[in-house]
C-alpha cells in the first residue's frame, strides 16, 4: 500500500532537467530524506507531490484520501490575527462547534434555553439533545486534544504560551518560519514534506523536533542541509540525481559509504572505458590504410 507516488515522472524548467522518468513509492510510515546536491530540484520535487506544480509528464499524486501539509522553505504569513488563531486555522470546523457549545452553555447556565416561551421544557430539551450531539463530535474529530497540540507544538518550536496572544504581524522573519512549521504539525496528516525544517530553529527547538517526528505516526518526506538532523529522524535516503529517485533502505551514514562506493566504481569503469577508448584511437591512427580500419 502506497500514499503517494512518482511513475515515470518528467519535469523541467527552461534549461534544466529536473525530473526524467523518474519513480518512486511513499508508504505509510516513511522517514525518507530527500538528498542530492544543489541545483538538482529537491524543493521542486517536494512541489510536485504538493500539488504546486504539475509534471509535464508521467504522473505524480497523493494517493487516495490522504491528508498532506507541506512546509515551504520561504512563508508569508499575513499580518492578521494572533498566533494561536494562525494555529487554529486548520480546525475551523472545531472552533464553530466549540463557540456553538459556549453558547448553549451560556443559555442553560441562565435558564434561557433557546426558543423559550410557551413550552420552555420542550426547548430546553432541545438544548441538551443538540449538546449532546455537538460534544460527541467534537470528541470524535479530537477537539479535546487540539488546544493541548497547540499549546505543545508552540512550545516545542521556541515558543512560550504567553506568544500565542500574539499578533502575527509582530513575528520576526525567523519567528514567522517556527510558526508556520507548527502549523503544518500541528494539522498531523498522513504525509508531511518538510523543506528545511530547521532553519530558524535553535539546537534546543531541533531536538525538541526530533523527538517529535520520532513519535510521529504519518509518514515525511523531507530535504535538509543538518545531515546530524537528517541521521536522527530518516530511516532511508533518496537521491535525486540526473532526473532520477533512487532509494536506499538504510540511514544517511551508510548511504554515504554506498554512494562513496558507486562513484568509486563509475570512475573505474570511466577510465576502462577511456582506456579502450585510446586504444581503439591509437590502433585508427597506426592502420588508416589497412583493411581493420
Amino acid at each position: 500500500m502506497s500514499i503517494a507516488q512518482f511513475a515515470d515522472a518528467s519535469f523541467a524548467y527552461p534549461g534544466n532537467e529536473i525530473l526524467i522518468g523518474a519513480s518512486l513509492l511513499i508508504r505509510p510510515g516513511d522517514r525518507l530524506a530527500l538528498v542530492g546536491p544543489n541545483g538538482t530540484g529537491k524543493s521542486t520535487a517536494l512541489r510536485l507531490l504538493a500539488g504546486d506544480l504539475r509534471p509535464d509528464g508521467g504522473d505524480v499524486r497523493v494517493l487516495g484520501r490522504a491528508s498532506v501539509s507541506y512546509l515551504r522553505q520561504s512563508q508569508e504569513l499575513s499580518g492578521d490575527g494572533t498566533l494561536r488563531g494562525a494555529l487554529m486555522e486548520p480546525f475551523a470546523d472545531l472552533e464553530r462547534l466549540q463557540v456553538e457549545l459556549a453558547a448553549i452553555e451560556a443559555r442553560l447556565a441562565a435558564g434561557d434555553p433557546a426558543g423559550s416561551g410557551p413550552g420552555p421544557d420542550t426547548a430546553g430539551t432541545a438544548d441538551l439533545a443538540r449538546y449532546g450531539e455537538l460534544q460527541e463530535r467534537y470528541q470524535r474529530d479530537g477537539g479535546y486534544d487540539v488546544e493541548a497540540r497547540v499549546k505543545r507544538l508552540t512550545a516545542d518550536v521556541g515558543f512560550a504560551e504567553s506568544d500565542l496572544a500574539r499578533p502575527v504581524g509582530t513575528l520576526s522573519g525567523g519567528e514567522r518560519g517556527r510558526l508556520e512549521l507548527a502549523k503544518v504539525l500541528v494539522r498531523q496528516p498522513d504525509l508531511l514534506l518538510l523543506d528545511e525544517p530547521t532553519n530558524h530553529l535553535d539546537l534546543a527547538a531541533i531536538e525538541r523536533l526530533e523527538a517529535y517526528l520520532a513519535e510521529y505516526t504519518g509518514a515525511f518526506v523531507l530535504v535538509s542541509h543538518d545531515r546530524a538532523f537528517i541521521r536522527a529522524v530518516c530511516r532511508e535516503i533518496v537521491e535525486l540525481e540526473n532526473g532520477k529517485l533512487t532509494r536506499y533502505p538504510f540511514g544517511y551514514d551508510k548511504y554515504v559509504v554506498e554512494r562513496d562506493a558507486r562513484i568509486e566504481r563509475a570512475r573505474t569503469e570511466f577510465e576502462r572505458q577511456k582506456e579502450h577508448v585510446d586504444k581503439t584511437e591509437d590502433f585508427i591512427r597506426r592502420n588508416l590504410a589497412g583493411q581493420k580500419t
